[in-house]
């Protein structure tokens, strides 16, 4: 049966992401929408558009991320999906505010002034740069839109992950941004797709170009909206060069980091004279080092102008900033030199044997489809906690409620008992529904 990938957005809001729904028969592009919010086309949808709602227009693409093409909400989708795309995105109007067209102010003031207000419309834009009042309330419209569109997606996602990477925003800008709260829409956070970030990008970018952005007339604006381009597309690229890095990191067949690459080595010889400052600093840890052949201690600097005396010091670094140890011990400078390589050749191997152990998912997912042919009855919980005994992996479980069954079944192997039971199932917050019917039925003849 034909298909088509449907998205409906109203403004800066998405009502309906994208989503594979049948098409049955020939129709055109305005009644598969309403047969479509009438749920009369796939009842999983729940697409909670209203009928009153009116098309502004439809855009179609081969593929999500690539250049739109606007067609005619009267035009025959099965036509269109075979010769065009099947990507079909609705876009519903907007309800316009009017207001005193004496104000002659530029649009991208006017953006601000209702994101000062909170306000998410879209004004009737005057004529301000553009060569007339119809280019205003057309290109102009459409720009301020799709800029809009572009700037809450990115405040939806945080915009100051762009500036923790680096990356910055133009001054001019961030005037519209820190204004999204996801928490007053009762949704979380979401994190950035690529994908969707450089839809918004290939929407954006053609506008750089276009005669009236080179006009003098918008000199003020070009520069700031070349910069905003050139910062989301290397934050698109950074993003995919983080996905590739993680990919590998999730199919390798050995962990990311040996402990090898994790640990750092270093002896320091004593001091004749230390600056007061850092006498001061690790006058405490001196006395300890004193009286104590070894410590751990965390985030500590400078330690080769620190002590009269000679020192060896371990840092290991996990890569993920989950574990990070530095620990010293005291060398005896009276003992020979091979009693002190011999000595701290042991010290280093008995460190090494505490550190914590990463290994990767593939790993993991290779162990449990091992066990699966052999001890097809075991449970996955129980086959997870041998393999983090026997192996000392202590990596994160991928979900809470993972953890929570991990810690469960540590319990009962601490404690011993072969007859102790612990109902997993209270940990089953999103239990489905659909065998609601059967249970009941089940209780009455039980």
């Amino acid at each position: 049966m034909p298909f088509a990938n449907i998205r409906i957005s109203k403004g800066l809001k998405v009502l309906h992401g994208w989503y594979i729904h049948p098409i049955p028969f020939e129709i055109t592009i305005a009644d598969f929408f309403i047969k479509l919010i009438n749920n009369e086309l796939s009842f999983e949808s729940n697409i909670s558009v209203s009928s009153s709602e009116i098309i502004e227009r439809v855009e179609i693409s081969e593929i999500p991320v690539a250049a739109t093409t606007q067609v005619n909400p009267i035009c025959n989708i099965l036509e269109l999906t075979t010769n065009i795309g099947r990507y079909i995105h609705y876009r519903l109007k907007i309800n316009d505010i009017i207001f005193n067209p004496t104000s002659q102010q530029n649009s991208l003031l006017i953006l601000m002034q209702n994101a000062c207000r909170t306000k998410l419309y879209l004004p009737i834009f005057s004529q301000s740069g553009w060569s007339s009042q119809s280019y205003a309330n057309t290109q102009g419209k459409e720009f301020i839109n799709n800029l809009t569109e572009t700037i809450w997606y990115i405040d939806m996602r945080d915009h100051q992950k762009l500036e923790n990477c680096n990356y910055h925003i133009p001054k001019l800008f961030l005037e519209f941004f820190d204004r999204a709260d996801p928490e007053s829409y009762k949704e979380s956070r979401k994190s950035f797709d690529a994908n969707e970030l450089n839809l918004h990008c290939q929407i954006l970018a053609p506008y750089s170009t276009s005669s009236w952005m080179l006009s003098t007339n918008f000199n003020w604006l070009r520069n700031a909206f070349d910069s905003f381009i050139i910062t989301i597309s290397d934050y698109i690229r950074f993003l995919h060069q983080q996905h590739n890095i993680t990919a590998a990191n999730h199919t390798s067949k050995t962990p990311v980091r040996s402990i090898n690459q994790a640990t750092t080595i270093k002896v320091h010889n004593r001091n004749i004279w230390i600056t007061p400052v850092n006498k001061t600093k690790y006058f405490h840890l001196e006395q300890l080092l004193i009286n104590l052949s070894i410590i751990r201690i965390r985030y500590i600097q400078d330690l080769s102008h620190a002590f009269f005396f000679k020192i060896g010091e371990y840092r290991f670094n996990s890569g993920n900033n989950a574990y990070n140890a530095i620990l010293l011990w005291k060398v005896d400078e009276q003992a020979d030199k091979t009693i002190i390589l011999q000595e701290n050749k042991r010290i280093v191997s008995e460190l090494q044997a505490n550190v914590p152990h990463y290994h990767t998912r593939t790993i993991r997912i290779n162990y449990l489809r091992t066990c699966d042919l052999l001890l097809p009855k075991a449970k996955p919980s129980s086959l997870r906690t041998i393999y983090q005994m026997l192996t000392g992996d202590t990596s994160a479980a991928e979900t809470v409620n993972e953890a929570k069954i991990d810690e469960r079944v540590r319990i009962a192997l601490d404690l011993g008992d072969p007859e102790i039971t612990i109902d997993l199932r209270e940990h089953n917050n999103e239990r489905s529904s659909k065998y609601n019917t059967f249970l009941k039925e089940k209780q009455q003849i039980l």
